[in-house]
């Protein structure tokens, strides 16, 4: 039965993204990375072109195949992130239920399925929907890594960050993520340290398989842009110990009004009190969940220097369809005993 939900809630996902794909009108920025998969794709000696602007080039690789099927190149472009919606949908249903069972992770995919800010930019041929299924299935793999601690999972969880990093920067929020994995950390059984200690060892493995990956891009000439552009987003270290605060506020109110208007007060009403009966009732997989919203929410509001809807995407996702709400609906509802 499981087998046909997920058989559904992909085809379903795929349908409401590829119905009318072109009917939006082509955003600047996707024009510029589709240009760059038409430039590479002709010729090999190009392939790190998205280098020149500071962006890492795997979306603009994935284009390729795409690129070479469909005539239409926004048609091709946009196919990538209508496969990326499926890959966050269904990596959002497994990470529900490896926390909190079969039931919340059906509301939770179905939910992310009719979600207007998910279906936004699965439609549209931008980075971050990739950015945001690679988080995703890091997010469930960090979850799977902390119970099992096995090699497997954490070459598995390397090579899904290590992709992450090669799609946008934003995903070294996966790598400092991996250590609050540790509120679901199983202190009862026997050899607890011997756990932990190995726990240790699998996590340096997949920062090593992240980091190899990502220094592929040396390759490149023009890796060292990468950083460059980064900068003309976010303060350095040493530009935030000299403002201070100074951006903070005028950001977060910036960012919040985002959420606001993505996910709506009703849902976000709904979220909170479920956070907050989390935090009643100390349940550490809630407020885990929502450690993977605030850290990244906290720290672009601390150092962005520019903001848009699309950088809170990869965080929101998880917020977005977060099991806090319907945990909330299937535990304290009426009538339950």
């Amino acid at each position: 039965m499981e087998t046909v939900f997920v058989l559904f809630i992909a085809i379903a996902t795929f349908l409401t993204r590829i119905i009318n794909l072109l009917s939006v009108p082509i955003f600047t920025d996707e024009a510029i990375y589709i240009r760059w998969a038409q430039i590479g794709l002709g010729d090999p000696a190009q392939r790190f072109i998205s280098l020149t602007d500071g962006k890492q080039p795997l979306f603009t690789w994935l284009m390729y195949p795409a690129l070479k099927i469909f005539n239409d190149p926004l048609f091709a472009g946009r196919f990538i992130s209508v496969l990326a919606g499926v890959g966050s949908c269904l990596g959002l249903y497994f990470a529900a239920r490896a926390l909190f069972g079969r039931k919340t992770a059906v509301f939770t995919s179905l939910f992310y399925l009719f979600s207007p800010f998910a279906l936004i930019y699965d439609r549209l041929a931008l980075m971050d929907s990739l950015l945001a299924m690679f988080t995703v299935w890091s997010l469930y793999l960090e979850i799977i890594l902390i119970r099992k601690i096995r090699l497997d999972i954490a070459m598995l969880l390397g090579v899904s960050i290590g992709l992450g990093l090669l799609t946008k920067s934003s995903a070294l929020f996966c790598l400092l993520m991996l250590p609050f994995s540790l509120i679901l950390f199983d202190c009862k059984p026997k050899y607890k340290i011997k756990r932990l200690l190995k726990w240790a060892g699998l996590a340096i493995v997949s920062l090593i398989i992240a980091e190899v990956m990502y220094n592929l891009l040396r390759l490149s000439p023009w890796f060292y842009i990468i950083s460059q552009k980064n900068y003309s987003f976010i303060m350095t270290f040493s530009e935030f110990m000299k403002s201070r605060f100074a951006i903070f506020w005028p950001n977060m109110d910036g960012l919040w009004q985002f959420v606001v208007s993505y996910l709506t007060i009703p849902v976000l009403i709904v979220l909170i009190i479920g956070l907050i009966f989390g935090i009643i009732r100390r349940d550490r997989k809630i407020l885990y969940v929502f450690i993977w919203f605030i850290v990244p929410f906290l720290a672009l509001a601390a150092f962005g220097k520019v903001r848009f809807p699309r950088f809170i995407l990869f965080m929101v996702y998880l917020f977005l369809s977060s099991p806090a709400t319907f945990w909330l609906i299937l535990h304290i509802s009426p009538g339950r005993k």
